[in-house]
């Protein structure tokens, strides 16, 4: 729905306007005769909330020989270089099943479940360059009882981690988290749905230099951004990466998504004036 200047509606910012905001950019320059310095492909890609099958199948069957690559999600019209890997790790405490009046501690897995609570929020990371500290976040939790009066045979923790370190580090901490608790819980491999890498391009990488310029007129100096996104396969493939969109983050994923025809104008014209003067190469 656009209304006062503002489309709102599912998927305005996450990443319907920002797809449009290339698409007319690149539409803009053909439609007044001229051609950018480079082939450009504008790619559409599924399924990135859920792991990035869709970038995972670009990387493998390029379209053509890619130079540079610029993620168009949210950034609020600002340079991104990066963001953190994502993972998320379901972990099972085990205890046992009884009568609540009998108030047995050591078979009631909510009490395992409070220590792992504590040694999550006693963990601490070390700050990063460019994308800054890893997070870890529990995000939900079940259980198998059915009744009031019966504690739980299991407690399950959902845990949503955005890291900085490598594989071994991760599966040292978790092993860490987990140790003496009656717990069971694992990384899955790295490049599946559930464990993904992040990246980083460095302020003075070429392309950075490169595309800075023209995002400079809304953000003097670049970002990263807290999610991830698409980026994770095109960098890992070797293709340099940079994230640059319009709109809000904060609002992706909300029922107030939204994003300003004024902000897609202003991303698109600077676009189309990059793709117009530059060449990855």
């Amino acid at each position: 729905m656009l209304e006062k200047g503002v489309v709102h509606g599912r998927g305005a910012v996450d990443i319907k306007g920002p797809l449009a905001a290339q698409t007319y950019a690149l539409a803009a320059l053909l439609e007044k005769g001229e051609r950018p310095r480079s082939d450009v492909w504008i790619v559409a890609a599924a399924e990135e909330e859920i792991g990035g099958p869709g970038a995972a199948y670009l990387v493998a069957h390029p379209p053509g020989e890619i130079g540079a690559v610029i993620v168009a999600e949210p950034s609020s019209n600002q340079l991104m270089l990066g963001h953190r890997g994502a993972a998320r790790v379901r972990v099972q405490l085990q205890g046992r099943a009884h009568h609540a009046s009998l108030a047995i501690k050591d078979e009631n897995p909510i009490f395992a479940l409070v220590e792992l609570l504590k040694r999550i929020e006693a963990l601490t990371f070390p700050d990063f360059p460019v994308t800054g500290a890893s997070t870890l976040t529990v995000t939900q939790l079940f259980t198998d009882s059915g009744s009031e009066n019966l504690t739980p045979n299991t407690v399950t923790a959902i845990l949503d981690w955005r890291f900085n370190e490598d594989d071994a580090s991760n599966r040292q901490t978790l092993a860490q988290l987990l140790e003496g608790l009656p717990a069971q819980g694992e990384l899955s491999a790295l490049w599946t749905p559930e464990y993904t890498p992040g990246f980083v391009t460095e302020p003075n990488d070429p392309l950075t230099l490169k595309v800075l310029p023209y995002a400079a007129h809304f953000h003097a100096e670049p970002g990263v951004w807290r999610f991830a996104t698409d980026g994770r396969y095109t960098a890992n493939a070797g293709w340099p990466t940079v994230g640059w969109g319009p709109g809000n983050e904060g609002l992706a994923h909300t029922t107030k998504e939204s994003v300003k025809v004024a902000d897609i104008d202003a991303y698109s014209g600077a676009l189309a004036e990059l793709l117009l003067n530059e060449s990855p190469s």
